[in-house]
């Protein structure tokens, strides 16, 4: 990846620079420009056709006798034919376009027809061709005077080049990009030694370098400032310093974010893919292996809706580390065995190797000797190959057991001797880090005091210059303070009369005011008593019956889990509504398949439907999506679902309909076969507490609140409901949504999890603050990247209380969302807080 990149830019700034600035290239006229910019957009839409018009383009410059344009055509064809994979065509235009400028004797387009040779021979793998064409790039680029093409030819064959080879290009780019004072070349360099470094194990110099290129990169794109942060975070990896590694991984992950939204290089992808892999790969390094998995499954489903295959081996290899951490044996090798399976797809040498050494690992823990023995030997080879002594160790240890265990002494002694041999060296590589992390702190510890000095000296000045000052200041602002006390007494004593006439009308209002509010609020708390009640009976009534026997089935169960959810539908209901009328609902829109989201709320009232012996009957137009929050509109699709199941007759069946209602707007209804509404109960159905102020309905079609959630979720969108019924025959609930920006691509919401957000009473006791307090007592101290310390400290808490039992799953979710400021206000128990933070806004 490092060496594509570098390669990258060169080409890049080169190929940005075809005809511009040098003394003996030939200028292609202006015509003939704006001809080769219509053939390119032309190859973008059809790749056939931008190759038939640069041909037309070069017939025109022939009868012209333009020879800068006839050389243009031809490098450009190479170009089109090199963007098609046509490597054998690419070869023949571009040394057909060489022809031609040894005929001119033009050393600018010699070479650029070499910097098209070295495109191909790069591509195809041939790096001694590759860097024989760089050599001639960098020879014309010389005689041509041409800056840019002699920089990046030192800058390829840096890349290309082995050992001290590479470093001696590399510095050289860096000497004359400063010179040129070209930001792209001096980040490029100062970011290509500082991986040279890193991977000769210099890490003082690799973080020199990166800290340079990370201050350069924050003038540039999101893309540069992403993997500066990248490059950092593998070096306070090797370093061991995880929480800084944590720290510029993350600052990774939201560059590349930012990098994919403005669309600045399609890079940008795979190394978000990347990013995800780092920090899952470094929280195992610190046991917090579920924490490690939450991100590992992000890195899965980056790669599953991306065609990137780099690096997809190493996400399954480190996805089996973490549950061989945990003892949990049986996953490790399951997901070890498809990371051999891609392992081996890639071709990649590092995969292949880390792949096999996760099957040694989890065979030599199974006691299976022979297994382990043979892919210990297949990751040894790779590692000694590639000179990863850290990966020969592990493998080495692990063939050393095996032999042991199998009483085969004459080869446990070989890899024991080996083994010794392989800790010596790594010994000698902890030093250096070692000393390297001593010399660092050093200097930040002496900086920070040369910093503290200079901010003593400069406050001392500072509080010298403001004690004159209020000197002055002082006899200026007496006189003016002295007149303004004796016009404010006599002022004051004419609005104290003022103020007590106001003050008696003021208060006989505030008085029938509060009387009015404690009214409202009395007709409020009865009616909200009453509803809460009878909407929380029947699924507690099927709580209670379910639970008498102490071992349910798998069917109670979900039975039990699918009430328990409608009374937590309940108490979301009444949350989302109160934020909805006080305009603090945050709408977080995607783009979504509307059938996946149809699908997805009728599986949650399964059970529902097989107690009735109901079935749906789906219409949906295919390929229908739409933007739209994915919490608000499911639970909008499971209220109108699971009203329609409860007041239909068993064995009936729903239609669910979904189309494109008009011209950017979607439409999708719910019709059942129940009772039907009454005329004169339609116009209220979606009115807060209906149900309470309805009681002599029979077949009523709302909780309480959920229609009225309906109602404020599908308006927030910008869009309607209504509903249409007829007694005897059933209801039709209408709900129509803006189809809003859908360029983006659909998110899987296969791979989403619809969390509704925990919900707490507003007060907690003082028994239950005590036990809090000991609980933040013990990870108060803990950082929150230790999210495994803390989630143990947590789960072995006291949690007799339902409501620390929630506090506790709170603090849990900060914690895995890296969510400081929530986890310390979390922490925050003073006059007691915490009462107001039951729920995550």
């Amino acid at each position: 990846m490092i060496r594509f990149l570098a390669l990258f830019v060169f080409l890049s700034i080169l190929h940005d620079n075809v005809f511009a600035g040098a003394n003996d290239r030939p200028e292609t006229s202006e015509e003939v420009k704006k001809l080769v910019n219509e053939a390119y957009e032309i190859f973008n839409n059809n790749s056939q056709a931008g190759i038939r018009k640069i041909k037309e383009i070069r017939a025109f410059c022939i009868s012209k006798k333009d020879s800068a344009g006839i050389f243009s055509t031809y490098y450009n064809q190479g170009i089109f034919y090199y963007k098609m994979e046509k490597m054998d065509s690419a070869s023949y235009v571009f040394n057909q376009s060489l022809l031609l400028a040894n005929r001119f004797g033009s050393d600018f387009l010699a070479n650029m027809s070499y910097l098209g040779l070295t495109r191909v021979q790069y591509f195809l793998g041939d790096y001694d061709s590759a860097v024989y064409f760089t050599r001639r790039c960098l020879y014309h680029s010389q005689q041509a005077d041409f800056a840019h093409g002699i920089i990046g030819a030192y800058n390829a064959l840096g890349t290309m080049l082995p050992g001290d080879s590479s470093t001696y290009y590399k510095v050289k780019t860096l000497d004359l990009a400063l010179a040129e004072n070209d930001t792209i070349l001096i980040f490029d360099a100062f970011y290509n030694l500082a991986v040279d470094y890193q991977d000769g194990k210099d890490y003082k110099k690799s973080l020199q370098y990166n800290i340079q290129a990370l201050k350069i990169s924050e003038f540039m794109g999101y893309f540069q400032y992403a993997i500066s942060c990248d490059a950092l975070s593998h070096v306070y990896t090797a370093l061991e310093d995880y929480e800084k590694a944590l720290l510029y991984a993350n600052l990774a992950t939201e560059s590349h974010q930012k990098s994919l939204a403005e669309g600045e290089l399609e890079a940008s992808t795979g190394r978000y893919i990347l990013s995800y892999l780092r920090i899952g790969s470094i929280y195992n390094l610190i046991d917090s292996t579920e924490t490690a998995r939450y991100f590992l499954r992000k890195a899965m489903v980056y790669f599953d809706s991306s065609s990137k295959g780099e690096g997809k081996a190493e996400v399954f290899v480190r996805y089996a580390d973490s549950y061989r951490l945990e003892g949990n044996l049986d996953s490790a090798l399951y997901y070890a065995v498809i990371a051999k399976k891609l392992g081996i797809e890639s071709g990649l040498d590092y995969e292949i190797m880390e792949s096999n050494l996760a099957m040694s690992k989890i065979h030599s823990l199974f006691l299976n000797s022979d297994s382990a023995a043979y892919y210990a030997n297949v990751a040894l080879g790779f590692a000694e190959e590639e000179s990863y002594y850290d990966k020969v160790e592990e493998a080495v240890q692990i063939l050393y057991e095996s032999y042991d265990r199998k009483k085969e002494k004459e080869l446990a002694l070989l890899y024991l001797k080996k083994l010794m041999a392989v800790r010596d060296t790594l010994g000698n590589e902890d030093r250096l880090k070692s000393v390297t992390r001593t010399s660092m702190q050093f200097e930040f510890d002496n900086e920070k005091r040369q910093l503290a000095f200079e901010k003593e000296k400069e406050t001392l000045l500072l509080n010298q210059q403001i004690d004159r000052q209020r000197a002055i200041q002082y006899g200026t602002f007496a006189g003016i303070v002295l007149l303004l006390v004796i016009f404010y007494g006599y002022y004051r004593n004419y609005k104290n009369k003022q103020k007590d006439h106001r003050k008696i009308a003021e208060q006989a209002q505030e008085l029938q005011v509060t009387n009015e509010k404690l009214n409202e609020l009395s007709k409020y708390k009865e009616g909200l008593s009453h509803m809460i009640v009878h909407d929380m009976k029947n699924p507690l009534n099927v709580i209670l019956g379910l639970t008498d026997n102490k071992v349910p089935d798998a069917e109670k169960s979900k039975l039990i889990n699918e009430s328990a959810k409608l009374i937590l539908q309940l108490a979301h209901d009444i949350i989302d509504i109160q934020k909805f009328e006080e305009a603090k609902m945050q709408l977080e829109q995607e783009v979504y398949s509307v059938q996946e989201v149809i699908l997805y709320a009728e599986e949650q009232v399964d059970l529902m439907m097989k107690v009735k012996n109901m079935s749906f009957e789906n219409q949906l137009s295919a390929n229908l999506k739409a933007s739209f929050d994915l919490r608000l509109i499911s639970r909008v699709l499971v209220n109108l679902f699971t009203n329609a199941v409860k007041h239909s007759p068993a064995g009936s069946h729903l239609i669910i309909r979904a189309s494109e209602h008009s011209d950017g707007f979607l439409k999708i209804s719910v019709a059942d076969h129940g009772q039907g509404i009454p005329k004169d109960q339609l116009p209220y159905i979606f009115d807060k507490f209906w149900q309470v102020y309805s009681k002599n309905s029979a077949e009523s079609y709302s909780s309480g609140l959920g229609l009225t959630f309906c109602r404020l979720a599908v308006q927030a969108h910008g869009g309607t409901i209504e509903a249409t019924s007829t007694l005897g025959q059933g209801s039709e609930f209408i709900v129509v949504l803006p189809i809003g920006d859908v360029d983006q691509q659909v998110v899987n919401i296969l791979n989403q999890e619809i969390v509704e957000k925990p919900v707490v009473d507003d007060f907690y006791s003082e028994e239950e603050l005590v036990l809090m307090r000991k609980v933040i007592e013990q990870i108060a101290d803990i950082p929150i990247y230790k999210a495994g310390s803390i989630n143990k400290i947590l789960d072995d808490a006291d949690c007799d209380s339902k409501k620390i039992a929630e506090w506790i799953q709170m603090v849990k979710f900060a914690v895995m969302s890296w969510d400081q400021q929530r986890f310390n206000d979390l922490l925050r128990l003073d006059n007691n807080e915490t009462q107001k933070t039951g729920t995550y806004d």
